[in-house]
């Protein structure tokens, strides 16, 4: 389980770091936003989001198995996080 879902696949033990000081961390059963516990919706076993605040970290799996992510935050700020 992540955040109370469904684990997408069994992704877990990934870490980025995203534009405005913020850091995702991921494990078996949640993912955190600057050390606070987020909400997570997943979509599908490659795709899923988690909110904190204004804060949303879009986290999926590439064809590769490879994690990526990328945010959005409050006022349209958005780009991507490196990391995995």
């Amino acid at each position: 389980m992540v955040g109370g879902v469904a684990d997408p696949g069994g992704v877990s033990g990934f870490r980025f770091e995203c534009p405005n000081d913020l850091t995702v961390t991921g494990h078996a059963d949640s993912v955190q936003i600057n050390g606070k516990a987020a909400q997570v919706k997943t979509f599908n076993e490659n795709y899923m989001e988690a909110r904190s605040g204004s804060n949303v970290i879009s986290i999926s799996r590439n064809a590769d198995q490879s994690m990526a992510a990328s945010y959005t935050g409050a006022g349209g700020a958005n780009g991507v996080c490196s990391g995995g």
